[in-house]
């Protein structure tokens, strides 16, 4: 994985709550960021409301043993009853945090997850423990260092350890980046400040974007105006003027738009491939973007040239199996770098496939999961799926009108029920684990 990807994932990690289960979500642009209605990467925050607990939280012990769970191998998960209950599971279905917060997130490389209770955020380890007790009035993004944090509808800094290092004094804020510049509101303008909390690039930009690789953000000094990019000093290194901009590419270009066509610019802001085509998509990793043309898709590359004529009704973004999911006569299918089919379009829909060599496809109204070679490994059973599968091993579907974690091999690791009115947890035996049984007995045995 690039830097520059990395760096993404990390800035970009919005997690929503879809039917009770911890899922990333949004709109996906063509290179598969997460973005807002607006186009601007999404960072926003979520509000779980629940009764409020009246006790202050105790350490917990895991039910399901006594080791020490890394990040990644725990999964947060919610189901609604009185409110939210949250806490935490791992890859093999078992509750190793009780689902007793409000509100939970998935947990950052350095062993902490936000969860809220009482109607405040804090921050927990991988054993339920509070770290940072519960304070903030929204959950605080964790970047390497400082934690973003919000009370009485002002945005500062906080350290790991919850003390606040800059003063909770912005309208809003965004995290910290690579480079240690984070964007800030004031006044109803947007600027750079470094991690002390100086202006850097004072706040005079309506929007902005974020620092790549390339040291460059887009920005833009009006409301509906032209977009162009700055430098890390707050100057214009590519000037406004543009309809509508991307972020670059590993291969230096990014997707610009002017006079009602796409092309792409380099870090210069020399156009690098004429504005011509109706839209344009990010550069996969194989080095071909996605292109419109008289209201067909096909792929270019770094020159502009027709790598794959423009002949599908829709196309996406190549996977790092090197194959691409494509649109032609209403159905889906995968073809190569060459243009050539590896698996027909007789999908009714499709999604890339993961990092696991397996993809999402639509058949007869269900979703199952096939390999490279177009075979079903896991046959159309599901009403729905959130596109694929984690790098956890775990993919999100919808079964019998209920929310459930598969494996590989579409075996049911967890799943979420209603019983006596009650949302609950079952594993893939069938067995209630959450809530515990004599909440529900009573219930039961009536």
């Amino acid at each position: 994985m690039s830097r520059r990807l990395a760096n993404k994932l990390v800035i970009l990690r919005v997690v929503l709550c879809l039917a009770g289960i911890g899922v990333s979500s949004g709109l996906l642009a063509q290179n598969g960021t997460v973005l807002t209605s607006d186009g601007k990467p999404a960072v926003s925050l979520t509000e779980n409301v629940a009764p409020a607990l009246e006790d202050e939280p105790a350490p917990i012990t895991t039910p399901a043993g006594s080791r020490i769970y890394k990040p990644e191998e725990l999964v947060w998960i919610c189901i609604h009853n009185r409110g939210n209950e949250c806490g935490y599971i791992n890859i093999q279905g078992e509750v190793v945090i009780p689902l007793r917060f409000e509100g939970t997130m998935g947990f950052s490389s350095n062993g902490l997850a936000e969860a809220r209770e009482n109607g405040k955020w804090g921050y927990i380890n991988t054993q339920g423990e509070w770290v940072i007790s519960q304070r903030f009035e929204s959950f605080p993004i964790t970047p390497d260092g400082l934690v973003l944090t919000q009370e009485d509808g002002k945005y500062g800094y906080a350290d790991v350890q919850g003390k606040i290092v800059i003063p909770l004094r912005f309208e809003n804020a965004e995290l910290f980046f690579v480079n240690g510049l984070a964007a800030a509101k004031e006044n109803g303008k947007w600027g750079f400040i470094n991690v002390k909390g100086k202006w850097i690039i004072p706040p005079r930009f309506e929007w902005v974007g974020y620092f790549d690789d390339t040291g460059l953000a887009m920005a833009r000094l009006e409301k509906n105006g032209e977009l162009g990019y700055i430098n890390t000093k707050g100057e214009w290194a590519i000037p406004p003027k543009f309809e509508s901009v991307g972020y670059f590419s590993d291969n230096g270009l990014a997707a610009v738009k002017e006079n009602g066509k796409w092309g792409y610019i380099n870090v210069k802001g020399k156009l690098a491939i004429p504005p011509k085509f109706e839209s344009a998509a990010h550069f996969s990793i194989n080095g071909l973007a996605a292109a419109k043309e008289n209201g067909k898709w096909g792929f270019i590359n770094a020159k502009g040239k027709w790598a794959i004529p423009p002949r599908f009704e829709d196309a996406r973004y190549f996977s790092v199996n090197g194959l691409a999911v494509v649109e032609e006569n209403g159905k889906w299918g995968f073809i190569n770098a060459k243009g050539k089919w590896v698996i027909m379009p007789r999908f009714e829909d499709a999604w890339a496939f993961s990092v696991n060599g397996l993809a999402a496809v639509k058949e007869n109204e269900k979703w199952g999961f096939i390999n490279a070679k177009g075979e079903w490994v896991i046959p159309p059973r599901f009403a729905a799926t959130n596109g694929g599968f984690r790098a956890d091993g775990l993919a999100l579907v919808e079964e019998h009108g209920k929310k459930t974690y598969i494996d590989m091999s579409g075996l049911i690791v967890i799943q979420v029920d209603k019983i006596c009115g009650l949302e609950v947890l079952k594993n893939g035996k069938g067995e209630i684990i959450w809530p515990k049984a004599d909440a529900i007995e009573t219930c039961l045995s009536i």
